[in-house]
């Protein structure tokens, strides 16, 4: 057995005998209730998918993220592919006006994947890209009206999320998607209406699993935030709520750990 061992380290370099893998380290996100329901805060090295419905306070969330990155000095690059972004949302955000905030708006997704994988390689510690179906290739961008694109999104990130999950693997910096959640009321199916439910009946709560991304060929585990909101709940309630989680976030969570 130790010959094994042996031979399979000098050749491999990284193998890890018995119980001595490295442990997932983990970095405060700026809400003490969240850090606990997370087990620590969020895990770095990872990427991480916040999603939820249209005005659901996804935005809000991930400025409370860099805050928090701000504070310690580290690093941060928010990708902004919407280009919703206004000087006075920073400012409201109370985000530090310094060399630690970097804000882009690149013209399709190849450009802001590529600008993702320079910030983590230059040191940046979270990367933040709001909204994943503004994704979209180069070609697709430049299409006439009325030409149609198979599944642009989808396909570029499935063909640089290898690449993706090496770096900020390998740099131990977080990428942050920023996703939407739309459910089509004319579909009538009864997906749609169980998730329309339990958005109405939980105004904000949080919940987190692994899952593969979207395409089942690609084995890597996506921590998840959903953001679930109700439209009785004001925007400015929102950050107030979400640092309030409910207790049974923590029970929750131990069923997908």
């Amino acid at each position: 057995m130790s010959d094994l061992i042996e031979l399979l380290r000098k050749k491999y370099k990284k193998i890890y005998h018995g119980h001595s893998m490295p442990e997932l380290q983990h970095c405060s996100c700026g809400l003490l209730s969240l850090d606990l329901a997370l087990g620590g805060g969020l895990p770095r090295g990872r990427i991480i998918q916040l999603y939820g419905p249209p005005s659901s306070g996804k935005s809000t969330l991930a400025f409370t993220f860099v805050r928090a990155f701000q504070h310690r000095e580290e690093p941060c690059l928010y990708i902004d592919l919407e280009g919703t972004g206004q000087k006075n949302d920073m400012q409201r955000h109370r985000l530090l006006e310094n060399e630690t905030f970097n804000y882009a708006t690149p013209p399709d997704g190849e450009e802001a994947i590529n600008m993702a994988l320079d910030a983590a390689e230059y040191g940046a510690k979270i990367v933040v890209i709001d909204s994943v179906p503004y994704l979209r290739s180069k070609d697709a961008v430049n299409k006439e009206v009325g030409e149609r694109s198979f599944a642009a999104v989808s396909t570029l990130i499935s063909n640089n999320l290898n690449k993706l999950t090496h770096t900020f693997r390998t740099t131990n910096s977080i990428l942050l998607l920023i996703n939407q959640l739309r459910a089509n009321t004319y579909a009538g199916t009864l997906h749609c209406r169980k998730l329309k439910n339990q958005i109405s009946r939980h105004p904000v709560s949080y919940r987190t699993f692994t899952t593969p991304f979207w395409y089942s060929r690609v084995a890597t585990p996506v921590l998840t935030l959903l953001a679930k909101s109700s439209p009785t709940v004001s925007p400015q309630s929102r950050i107030t709520s979400a640092a309030k989680l409910p207790a049974m976030a923590s029970s929750r969570l131990s069923n997908f750990s």
